[in-house]
């Protein structure tokens, strides 16, 4: 049987219906949220990630809330911490850089010869003005 965890910063219906599919499937599922997550990189501690959460098998991330860029940055790192101690993540720290950064995204697709609709990427508000009229215009980063 697998010990699993749902982390999210809001549990709400799609917890739920990962959690029946999960136990449905014979894991025990522990509902999480990130500010459940302690991390204590001492010594003398054999576990750095609370003693429960370094002893599960998997991790099903669910919802990062729109916090601050070291809050989101930290949360990504439990994540990639979890990873390293050899803890599947479902929704892993990469899949979310790679997902909820349009930047990173749109150069994937790029890259990959996958055809998206044209972007133009800049940093501060002095070049918005060269972008042309018929332009969607979206944040960087979100969802």
């Amino acid at each position: 049987m697998y010990q699993t965890a749902i982390i999210s910063d809001i549990h709400d219906w799609h917890t739920d219906k990962i959690e029946y599919f999960l136990k449905k499937n014979g894991c025990t599922v522990t509902r999480l949220e990130f500010d459940d997550v302690k991390l204590n990189i001492c010594k003398k501690n054999k576990f750095f990630f609370n003693k429960n959460i370094q002893k599960l098998d998997a991790v099903w991330v669910r919802f990062l809330n729109g916090q601050s860029l070291e809050e989101i940055t930290t949360k990504l790192t439990y994540l990639h911490l979890l990873n390293d101690l050899n803890i599947y993540i479902h929704n892993s720290a990469v899949t979310l850089e790679k997902t909820v950064d349009k930047v990173r995204t749109t150069g994937l697709l790029k890259i990959n010869g996958i055809p998206s609709p044209d972007t133009h990427i800049w940093i501060g508000q002095k070049k918005k003005n060269n972008v042309m009229n018929d332009s969607l215009l979206k944040p960087i980063f979100g969802s």
